[in-house]
């Protein structure tokens, strides 16, 4: 089983040639520490992502964007942290819809993504996925540090793993380490709200 990252601590939106279209790469950290095995501490899966955004309600505060992103086998599965190889990885693209809103120092970002099973093959096929994340912000201080709360799920139907639905909680923190606000560390303590983890 595929061990799903959320909340990657690191990300970095590059310069696109127009104001709509951004790429954005992630690279999580993840450290387990699981109640009946040993702990473990890596990189999880990258991703890479394709982002289309509308700035019709611009004025009111309002963002809508939506895009695919793609998973990069960059972990390792013996450690349950991510893939090593692209065959253990199912789901290796995510086409997703996101609605953010900002005033002030606060933030609301909220996001649904279906996962894609585009890795099927005769001994495992791909599980349709449903992951969904809303994220509340307040820049502490702006464009250097902001205190982040963020709420994820993910929903399995289908195949080895129907039924499976994870909630959790992700307190934490966000640095703007450069004058550049696309780039930031994000660090945060996942915890589990269900039994699914």
């Amino acid at each position: 089983t595929a061990v799903r990252p959320r909340a990657p601590p690191v990300e970095d939106t590059l310069p696109a040639p127009v104001r709509w279209f951004s790429l954005e790469a992630s690279l999580p950290f993840t450290h387990l520490d699981p109640d009946d095995e040993d702990s473990a501490t890596r990189v999880g899966n990258a991703s890479l992502g394709l982002k289309f955004a509308s700035f019709a309600f611009e004025e009111h505060g309002l963002l809508v964007a939506g895009g695919v992103e793609f998973i990069l086998p960059t972990g390792n599965e013996e450690r349950g942290i991510g893939n090593d190889h692209a065959e253990g990885v199912k789901r290796m693209s995510e086409a997703f819809v996101g609605l953010g809103y900002k005033r002030d120092r606060f933030e609301f970002i909220t996001r649904v993504g279906v996962g894609i099973p585009t890795n099927q093959n005769a001994e495992r096929e791909a599980d349709a996925e449903l992951e969904w994340a809303a994220s509340f912000l307040y820049h502490v201080i702006e464009h250097r540090l902001a205190a982040l709360v963020e709420v994820d799920g993910l929903n399995i139907y289908g195949e080895e793993e129907d039924g499976y639905d994870s909630v959790a909680i992700t307190p934490g923190v966000r640095i703007y380490p450069f004058d550049n606000p696309d780039i930031s560390l994000g660090l945060g303590v996942r915890l589990p709200l269900s039994d699914d983890r």
